[in-house]
């Protein structure tokens, strides 16, 4: 699954899509739920710095993304 989304934002990023991030939260949000039993749902962009979460369990989460690898 994980090496889906990598190509699928490789994808994206070569098409010259900006906003790999909205790529990125349906996959996350699948992964999350999956990993922790949760139901995360998309949230509008009037959350500022959430983009998932799940009211039930009281648990949000921000997806982010880097255009350059991090360099120690």
């Amino acid at each position: 699954m994980i090496a889906v989304w990598v190509r699928e934002i490789e994808l994206h990023s070569n098409s010259g899509s900006k906003d790999k991030n909205k790529y990125s939260e349906y996959i996350a949000a699948k992964l999350l739920d999956a990993a922790f039993s949760l139901n995360l749902e998309i949230l509008p962009k009037n959350h500022p710095a959430v983009d998932l979460g799940d009211k039930n369990a009281g648990i949000a989460f921000q997806i982010t993304s880097r255009s350059a690898a991090r360099t120690p």
